[in-house]
């Protein structure tokens, strides 16, 4: 069987139809945010554009091209089933498959965060130690297999700046799990298109304002050598800040960890019943990229080529290409723009950061944090009611902090590069 999954995974690589070499990714350029002032991921403010498709094929092709030539080649002598193991465990798992089926009708989003992540993040990656963010999670339970969960703090980041928490932490990845597409603003392709220079019809995303092309219709030139993008847009709400601000923070997280990774995109994930999308930022480059939204489903069964893509992204160190710069400086493609718009604040971002968040208690419940600004002071009576009020913020912020110095280190320890 696993044999067979062995085929079925490297035919979704030579595949002219939806293939994983195809999959398409759009940089991202940050016009402006609020990365310099104290926020949390749910308020990050960020206003960007995106264009210039490129292949997934650009950040993996020389493990693709393996694959593709031991394929082609069959020579019996070469064994690489290993490298398949975790792929291959997940599609003959059909058990599984049914416990990850039932997050279509799952209806609240612990339960949709706890499924995704317990059958879909966890089983294809190399380790399957995972993190569901206990604040939101209503039972220690798998609501799917009903197994226990592996609840806990998922805070990371800075306190003073970009912070706060994940759904879900898998790896050195971070997940943003929504109920639908539209949760995300996420960016979707047209099949046409390799690297190049930016579309004509490309759509542009400035602080909820859409320009270009509808989503229904974006013209592609046959003969173009760059990809048509549309951007959806959601009215309810724009929650691509809040993924960006995650995955740049947790980027520089990891890349101060192993600086082995500086120079990869280190990716994170957005997560919803039925489509998974993927977001990597480079450090070293300040390149961050987005993928289109990629189905999980078809049918009743997997779409492959989705969960390859997948498989990818979470054997990023093994599997990751390094490109070199002057394959987007030649064609003029932009950078991410975080490091500019930081500037000096950038070595807070590079050295600094934590995970689990120093205090993440006072920013995960309801803060004790009195705003005096209101207070007039005129009297005696007002000026000891602020003095009152800002002994009791002094204690409550000292009992915190003896809480989290003494707080055990994360269950895993992903030191290793």
């Amino acid at each position: 069987m696993a044999c067979f999954l062995h085929e079925v995974a490297l035919q979704f690589l030579l595949k002219t139809d939806d293939s994983v070499p195809s999959r398409r990714f759009s940089n991202v350029t940050i016009k402006e945010c609020n990365a310099k002032w104290k926020s949390r991921f749910s308020n990050a403010y960020v206003k960007y554009d995106t264009g210039f498709g490129v292949p997934l094929f650009l950040f993996w092709q020389d493990f693709i091209c393996k694959l593709m030539e031991r394929k082609i080649i069959k020579d019996e002598n070469i064994r690489d089933d290993n490298i398949f193991e975790d792929l291959t465990n997940f599609l003959k798992d059909e058990n599984n498959r049914k416990h990850l089926m039932k997050v279509t009708n799952a209806g609240l989003e612990s339960e949709l965060q706890s499924i995704l992540a317990h059958h879909l993040f966890a089983p294809l990656a190399s380790s399957s130690k995972y993190l569901v963010d206990e604040s939101k999670a209503y039972s220690e339970q798998c609501p799917a297999c009903k197994k226990k969960l592996n609840l806990g703090d998922t805070s990371f980041g800075h306190a003073d700046y970009w912070h706060g928490h994940t759904d879900i932490l898998i790896g050195q990845s971070t997940v943003k799990v929504g109920k639908d597409v539209g949760d995300a603003d996420a960016t979707e392709e047209s099949d046409n298109g390799s690297m190049g220079e930016p579309s004509h019809k490309y759509m542009k995303r400035n602080n909820g304002q859409t320009f270009g092309s509808s989503k229904d219709t974006v013209d592609s030139d046959g003969d173009s050598d760059c990809s048509s993008v549309s951007v959806h847009l959601n009215e309810q709400g724009d929650h691509l800040p809040q993924i960006f601000s995650q995955t740049i923070t947790n980027a520089f997280f990891e890349s101060s960890k192993c600086s082995q990774m500086s120079d990869l995109f280190i990716p994170s994930f957005f997560a919803t019943p039925d489509v998974v999308s993927i977001h990597m930022y480079n450090c070293e480059t300040d390149r961050l990229y987005i993928s289109e939204n990629m189905k999980i489903w078809s049918g009743d069964n997997y779409n492959i080529g989705t969960i390859v893509c997948v498989w990818l992204a979470l054997h990023f160190k093994r599997f990751q290409n390094k490109v070199p710069e002057e394959e987007f400086t030649m064609r003029n493609v932009p950078k991410a723009n975080f490091k500019t718009i930081v500037g000096d604040l950038l070595p807070i971002y590079e050295k600094n950061l934590s995970k689990p968040l120093k205090n993440s208690k006072e920013r995960n419940s309801a803060d004790i944090n009195f705003d005096m600004k209101f207070l007039l002071i005129v009297s005696e009576y007002s000026k000891q009611m602020s003095e009152k009020l800002q002994r009791i913020q002094t204690m409550y912020e000292k009992k915190l902090q003896e809480s989290d110095d003494s707080k055990e280190i994360p269950f895993w320890d992903d030191d290793t590069c």
